[in-house]
């Protein structure tokens, strides 16, 4: 897997995705039925935000930007660029609350909910982070590291307030990935370990290791029943290995369709969505869907993907793909409605090469 100057293309798991009711069915991608929950901010668990859409919020690695968009829209309702340097992941914190990491001037910058001029800088303990993630159930930031003298790295942790609070060593090895399961314990994707490391909330004891089908892990994904999915970039042609909860064994393989795994999304309906890179169907990648608890291809999308970075699901369950900068001069955002192979919305202003993205706060 290719690296440049330290930025990991590698993406994770639980993608933020507050849903409103409005579609239903076992069509990949469609919404869940009102009162039950889905899983935001990449692992934080909360009801289905039905009175107010969530916005699309995008970072442009290659535009040192982060773009705001509010539901149905294609042209930024806010755009922040204080202090930002190659952006690499974002987090919400209780607070609405932006944290973004910039992996070029080893920061992490706050932003207040709905404003643009930096709220917070931390500093303490990073370099070149890559992955940040908040965490509810402890109430504290997850940040990856790793230098050209330390590759294997290491994970910062700091408190709401941005103090630095401990480091995470043990089992690390070129975290690509991070990923939160329903209890708040936190998941690395090992790259260089091909392993996929766990520790429980607000320690940094390691729990367990998971090391059975796993091969230059890229991604991490949870279902609704806590399975795991493990996006293997490396493997011939690449995979997704699943894990029952809590178990360090191998449950299945998914290779059907796969060609280059680089970012996973579990839809409302339990359709796992995978983002191939590589080939495939298409020169410039794919999107491959599966049924809940199958291996073969339900649907595969081309239309308006070239070069898939991230995924994440939106409003009334539609899929936002960020697709890198093959896309024409800048990348784009291509959006699809449940169950569709064809592209709901393109947008293109703001956009330059996003590596992440999510919704957040409206």
């Amino acid at each position: 897997m290719q690296t440049t100057e330290l930025r990991v293309y590698a993406l994770s798991g639980w993608l933020a995705a507050a849903l409103t009711v409005g579609c239903s069915g076992s069509q990949p991608g469609s919404a869940l039925p009102s009162g039950l929950t889905t899983p935001t901010d990449r692992g934080r668990w909360a009801p289905l935000a039905e009175a107010s859409p969530p916005n699309l919020y995008v970072a442009n690695y290659g535009g040192n930007t982060v773009t705001v968009y509010a539901p149905g829209t294609s042209t930024p309702e806010l755009t922040i660029s204080a202090g930002l340097n190659e952006p690499d992941s974002l987090a919400f914190d209780l607070d609405k609350n932006l944290f973004v990491a910039n992996n070029q001037n080893n920061t992490i910058r706050e932003y207040k909910y709905g404003e643009t001029k930096i709220r917070r800088t931390i500093r303490t303990n990073l370099s070149y982070p890559h992955w940040v993630t908040f965490n509810s159930m402890d109430d504290q930031l997850y940040a990856s590291n790793g230098t050209y003298s330390d590759p294997a790295g290491w994970v910062s942790v700091y408190s709401d307030k941005g103090a630095f609070i401990r480091e995470i060593t043990a089992g690390v090895n070129n975290v690509s990935a991070i990923a939160l399961d329903s209890a708040g314990n936190v998941y690395l994707a090992n790259e260089s370990g091909n392993s996929v490391t766990v520790y429980s909330p607000g320690a940094n004891t390691l729990l367990h290791t998971i090391t059975d089908g796993v091969f230059d892990p890229a991604a991490l994904a949870f279902d609704s029943s806590g399975n795991l999915y493990v996006a293997n970039f490396g493997a011939y042609a690449g995979t997704v290995t699943v894990y029952a909860p809590g178990s360090t064994a191998l449950s299945r393989t998914i290779s059907s369709g796969i060609s280059g795994p680089y970012a996973l999304a579990v839809g409302p309906s339990g359709y796992l969505n995978v983002a191939n890179e590589q080939g495939g169907p298409s020169y410039y990648g794919s999107v491959t869907q599966y049924a809940p608890g199958s291996g073969s291809v339900a649907r595969t999308i081309t239309n308006g993907i070239d070069a898939p970075q991230y995924l994440a699901f939106g409003s009334y369950g539609y899929l936002n793909v960020a697709n890198g900068l093959t896309s024409g001069i800048n990348g784009a955002v291509t959006e699809y409605a449940p169950g569709s192979g064809n592209v709901a919305r393109t947008i293109t202003d703001g956009i330059n090469d996003p590596f992440y993205i999510t919704f957040g706060p409206p």
